[in-house]
């Protein structure tokens, strides 16, 4: 193949990477197009409603017969049967299902000209952090120097001072884990509790097998 047909080839090549990309240029412009003129004419879509003391079904019923709109909805999830005291403004279809839904948890998505109706989900709240205070005691009361206090399930936490004493911030429904040589690890549930004061026993298993020497503790 010589030099001028490689060239011609390139060159039809070119040209069909441009239309092809053009075309995808184009359906992607298409799209947003649709979708913006779709919620522009759920907002710009006025209509003219006197009903009183109906319910959300008769509601939709009239939006459906005075437009090209048809909703979509699960009749466990959404209550039609619900009753309305007065829809009569003039106002776009947009308002009028923000008025007649108000004050539930019932929310609408418009995909052309399909209004579909559904449930929002429920956001469970996160639980609050706070700052918690404590003291680590012994059996006999004395403050127990430099315990471990840790976040259960996590790599947070801190250690008692020369007091046994400690602060840390975490969430309502932790637990702490607090650990000391020599001694039993207790799990303890903070709940409602902004002071706490925690008692660690000696275990007495561990402490035979530790030997006591000039710089530290080490086991036999």
């Amino acid at each position: 193949m010589n030099s001028s047909s490689k060239n011609e080839m390139k060159q039809k090549k070119n040209v069909y990477d441009w239309m092809i990309n053009r075309k995808t240029f184009l359906i992607l412009i298409l799209c947003c197009i649709m979708q913006i003129s779709t919620k522009a004419f759920s907002q710009t879509t006025v209509l003219t409603l006197n009903l009183k003391n109906v319910s959300i079904e008769q509601v939709l019923n009239e939006i459906e017969t005075k437009t090209t709109y048809r909703f979509l909805y699960n009749k466990d999830l959404v209550d039609i049967q619900r009753k309305i005291t007065k829809v009569s403004k003039k106002q776009s279809v947009a308002k009028i299902l923000d008025q007649i839904f108000e004050g539930t948890d019932i929310t609408y998505s418009v995909n052309g000209k399909q209004i579909v109706l559904t449930k929002a989900e429920k956001k469970s709240p996160s639980p609050s952090t706070k700052k918690i205070s404590g003291i680590i005691t012994d059996q006999n009361g004395v403050p127990i120097i430099g315990a471990s206090i840790v976040i259960n399930g996590t790599m947070k936490g801190t250690i008692s001072d020369v007091n046994g004493k400690f602060y840390i911030e975490t969430q309502s429904d932790s637990k702490l884990k607090i650990s000391y040589i020599g001694y039993l690890t207790e799990v303890v549930a903070i709940n409602n509790q902004n002071d706490l004061k925690i008692l660690l026993n000696e275990d007495s298993k561990a402490l035979d097998e530790i030997v006591v020497v000039g710089y530290g503790t080490q086991k036999k």
